[in-house]
């Protein structure tokens, strides 16, 4: 055989087992890189769960505060209604005085 096909050959195998290693660093590079954001989707899906657990619980005690301030309302709607029938009869027992 040739010298010169041979080195052909040789230069044509190094130029493969470089451009092999290449790919095996880039692919290594992109494994890495798909962990962290494979990390960082777990990070805010635990967080997206929690921020759901904390907004049910607030719209619960909303509900809850909504429901006694409408009790609250009636209260004093009440007494605002037996405050003027006092103040009525007040007046009507000055009246008679």
């Amino acid at each position: 055989m040739d010298e010169s096909l041979l080195k052909q050959i040789l230069d044509k195998l190094n130029t493969i087992d470089e451009r092999t290693k290449k790919l095996d660093n880039n692919q290594k590079q992109f494994e890495d890189h798909f962990e962290q954001i494979d990390k960082k989707l777990n990070t805010i899906t635990e967080q997206i769960v929690k921020n759901s657990e904390q907004i049910t619980l607030l719209r619960e005690s909303q509900a809850a505060l909504i429901s006694g301030q409408q009790k609250q309302d009636k209260i004093l709607e009440m007494l605002a209604m037996r405050s003027l029938e006092q103040e009525s009869d007040i007046r009507d027992l000055k009246r008679i005085k």
